[in-house]
This record gives C-alpha cells, structure tokens and sequence, in this order.
C-alpha cells in the first residue's frame, strides 16, 4: 500500500462519511461470554490503566502524608572546585541530620541524587515517611521513568544501556522498604522561611560540607624492575652454547658470548626474567618492547615470539586494552559436484 492509498483511508476514517460508522464495542464477560447490556458505561478506567502501566508502586504519590512518622530532605551535590569534581550526599530533618557521605570523586549529579534517594528509602524501611527533594530526574525515577525504564529492559531507543543503570534498579528495588511513602519534589535554593525551604537547604549544605572532605586514594605501588646489574658469570646450557657457537665470528668475553654485532647474548632464562621485568615496569606493547630490546643490544633466542607471549599473558595490559580478538580468515568450502556442499541460513 503506497502513500497516497494509506492517506486516502485514513482521511474516510476521520472524516465523516455516509460508508463508515462508529458503534460502541459491546464488551463480554469473560466467564459467561454474554454481551454486556451496559453499553454507556465505560470499558476501563483511564487513569487506573495508567497507574499500572507507568507506575512501580501504587500507594506512592506525591502529597505530604498526614500520618507520616519522619519527613526527611534529600540532596545530592556535584561540583568542580580547583579542576576537581567533589561529591557528596546528605538527608537531613528540619533540625538533625540522618546520614552524610562523600561520593567518589567525579560522581555526577543525577547519580548523587538517586544514590541519596535510594539511602533514604533504605534508612527509612518500615516507617512512614514523606521525603522532599529539589531534583526533578530523582522524583520522576521513582514514580513514572523508573518502571517504564524496567520495562524496556533499561535501554535507550538505539539500543545502549541507560546511564545510572544500577542505581535506577537499587532504587526501584528500595521503594518498596518503608511502609508507606510519599516522594515529594520542591524547589531549590529558596530564600523563603518555609520548612520545606529550610530542609532543602539544610540538605544542600550538609551535601556540601561533606563533598570536601577528602576521599583516602590508594597509593599504587610498581612492580619491581628487578636487579638493574647482570649475574658475574652467566649459566649456558650445552644446548646454548652449541647453539651460539654456530653463529659467525661469536667471540667470548670474560664468560659472556656477543655476537658479530657487539649484542649480548642472554641465556634462555635469564632473557625470559629481563622480559618480564622490563614489561612490568613499563607495559609496553609488543613492538615498543621490540625496539627496546634492539636499542639495548640484546640478543634473546626467539626474542620476537618470546616478547608476544609476555606481552599477551600479562593480566594488566589485557583488562586495560580489552578489545574484541579479531578470527582468523576462514574458508568456504566448495564441493566438487552439485549438493556435494549445503549452506543454511
């Protein structure tokens, strides 16, 4: 059906005609099939269909509960001070102060919200509790965004994953902690003398206090280059020696074998340890480790082969540069006869 055909149907369906006409459905009752005599009564309640399609819990709203045990404020600050970015979260009463804590460094501002959000429902499990807070992403992940997010399996309309994914599902997992709850969203940075006002400013600053406390970073310690001084006597195998004393013109030097090229020749062992160390130290690639090996004048029997084993067994450089491993090009086969090969797709 082309364009032209599809418009055409649809303006006799919108316009009235004497060919088409509107009946209300006649709706039947699932256990005995009959029609349902009561055809001006509507078939569904609008905002009931909404409440449990878009909604995760039924008895949340957005009014102050009159029997509320705790009314607590909320916030989650994020800011850049002196080119770094301090997080920190807080929930607060109108007088006290419930938890603070700082975030990790870098965390962002919807994620403090939703992490404090979510410590929040998770302090107030059992109770009654009417929670404030100033960030509009915070307030509809509770009540509207959250459930429609669990339904598309937390993905956006191309295809990727959501941002915040886990804190959205600890939150909707936390929703259902206190025994009844009310998320309530306000405005922030008032100047008013409200107490909502007041709470959500004393939640800001609490926020921000602790988001300037340092947060204690681990120290990262190298690994050990090992001993930068060769061995006195080096310790050739037979096997070596025979090996090296078919190259030309390879000259011994108070125990240690060069070759024509003034390059010292390691044995087995002892390269392997250099390898290693000198990828440990610096967890250079394949090739940069190559180069280095040459500058350096050291001859390692299969140097190359040994450099790409070190190099890939290396659990560091494999978690930093993971990367889709590329196949070998294969083959199609192709028979020699008609049906000899059947390909399925």
């Amino acid at each position: 059906m082309n364009n032209t055909h599809m418009t055409h149907y649809q303006s006799l369906l919108l316009n009235p005609t004497p060919w088409v006409w509107f009946h209300p459905s006649v709706a039947l009752n699932p256990a005995t099939l009959p029609p349902d005599p009561d055809l001006d009564a509507p078939l569904h309640d609008c905002a009931g269909i909404l409440e449990q399609v878009h909604g995760f819990r039924t008895d949340l709203t957005d009014w102050p509960l009159p029997d509320a045990k705790a009314t607590w404020f909320t916030d989650g600050s994020s800011f850049v001070w002196d080119r770094h970015r301090y997080a920190g979260a807080a929930v607060v009463t109108e007088t006290d102060t419930v938890w603070v804590e700082v975030l990790p460094s870098g965390t962002s501002a919807q994620r403090a919200e939703l992490i404090t959000l979510t410590k929040a429902l998770t302090l107030g499990a059992g109770k009654r509790l009417n929670i404030y807070t100033d960030s509009r992403y915070a307030f509809a992940t509770a009540h509207i965004h959250g459930a429609i997010y669990q339904k598309r399996a937390l993905l956006m309309a191309e295809g990727r994953t959501i941002k915040n994914k886990q804190e959205i599902l600890d939150l909707l997992t936390a929703l259902w902690l206190p025994a009844k709850l009310t998320i309530i969203h306000c405005q922030g940075h008032q100047k008013t003398d409200n107490p909502v006002a007041k709470g959500n400013r004393k939640a800001d600053q609490a926020a921000k206090a602790v988001a300037l406390i340092s947060v204690p970073t681990m120290t990262i310690q190298l690994p050990d280059p090992g001993d930068p001084v060769l061995p006195d006597q080096p310790k050739y195998s037979q096997e070596e020696l025979q090996r090296i004393k078919k190259l030309p013109m390879a000259q011994e030097i108070t125990g240690w074998w060069y070759t024509p090229n003034k390059e010292l020749v390691l044995p087995d062992q002892l390269g392997i340890s250099v390898l290693e160390h000198m990828h440990w130290s610096t967890h250079m690639g394949a090739r940069k480790l190559k180069d280095l090996i040459r500058h350096a004048r050291i001859k390692i029997h299969q140097q190359d082969t040994k450099i790409e084993q070190v190099v890939s067994a290396c659990k560091t450089c494999q978690l930093t540069n993971a990367r889709a491993t590329s196949n070998e090009k294969g083959t199609r086969l192709r028979g020699t006869r008609p049906g000899a090969q059947w390909e399925v797709d």
